[in-house]
């Protein structure tokens, strides 16, 4: 989960521990314990900021890419499995709907973050 935080976060911008809460809904220390565990793991590595030497960004080492990897082979083998009565105009609404999910998600974070900013 903390991984995959960490690679959405990369792909958007610099990932740092604040970011992986924001992403998960989290506060800050939880988010730190599960950095520290997926460190620990050999998933994540903390890095100095180029532009503040006083940050750590993180970073998915080749193991935690082929962990992110194997789970989204899993759950679309499970989705597979469990959709393998749909017909394809099923399956095609079911995605569409979980993007618009997803985006309602994206914007309720976006919100929730600017309400907690100062």
């Amino acid at each position: 989960m903390v991984t995959e935080a960490v690679q959405a976060l990369r792909d958007r911008g610099r990932p740092t521990v604040n970011g992986v809460a924001e992403q998960l809904g989290i506060d800050q220390s939880g988010a730190s314990r599960f950095v520290t565990q997926a460190v620990e793991r050999g998933y994540l590595r903390k890095i100095s900021s180029p532009s503040d030497s006083r940050q750590k960004l993180l970073d998915v080492t080749p193991d935690g890419a082929a962990l992110v990897q194997a789970a989204h082979e899993w759950q679309e083998a499970i989705f597979a499995e469990l959709a393998s009565d749909f017909s394809e105009a099923e399956i095609q609404q079911f995605h569409r709907f979980m993007e618009r999910l997803v985006a309602a998600g994206e914007t309720s974070s976006e919100a929730n973050a600017d309400r907690s900013r100062p």
